[in-house]
């Protein structure tokens, strides 16, 4: 088993405006499977979510539909899988991907036109596994290029402890608790 995270970074939007535009309300409880939001430094309202095929599909849609600067990315570590995408003007200007299962050593994949600092950020990620013994390190520190792209550009890195302060989401409407289970175990 392992850690699998997606998050959504929007630029000059509110953490309110983010909930607005997704129909999310504050829960008020953590539950497993949630979403999560919150402010971060330089105007950027963060969506967080482990639920990767719901992060990436309607949410991604319509926070990519605002047209204003996004950052999409997201993290497996259970099958070493990691990528950051960059949108402007409601599309896709940029992505880094590394698949550590299938990519060769080495190796990151990038389509469209990363921001600057990506070419330093690679180039110390492999300077950094050459000096952990390269491809016999026995850790892969190119899985960790879109983390640092995406801490660069809008500050979050799921995986440090510094992160911000996240509010635990529930669409509108939808009913408080955790369903019939934890309403029956009192929970709820």
């Amino acid at each position: 088993m392992g850690y699998s995270v997606a998050w959504i970074a929007v630029k000059g939007v509110t953490p309110e405006a983010l909930m607005e535009t997704l129909g999310l309300e504050p829960a008020g409880s953590v539950r497993r499977n949630q979403a999560h939001v919150g402010a971060l430094a330089g105007g950027w309202a963060l969506y967080v979510d482990d639920n990767i095929e719901r992060a990436f599909g309607q949410p991604l849609e319509r926070l990519v539909a605002l047209g204003a600067m996004t950052l999409a990315a997201r993290e497996e570590d259970h099958v070493m899988y990691c990528e950051a995408r960059g949108y402007e003007g409601g599309r896709e200007t940029w992505r880094v991907v590394r698949d550590s299962s299938e990519e060769p050593y080495m190796h990151v994949a990038v389509t469209g036109q990363p921001p600057p600092q990506f070419e330093e950020i690679r180039a110390n990620a492999f300077a950094e596994q050459v000096a952990e013994g390269g491809e016999e390190a026995g850790v892969d520190m190119i899985f960790d290029i879109p983390l640092e792209l995406s801490r660069s550009l809008c500050g979050y890195r799921p995986d440090l402890e510094d992160g911000p302060e996240l509010t635990p989401t529930r669409a509108i409407g939808q009913a408080k608790g955790g369903g019939f289970f934890a309403r029956l175990f009192g929970k709820g």
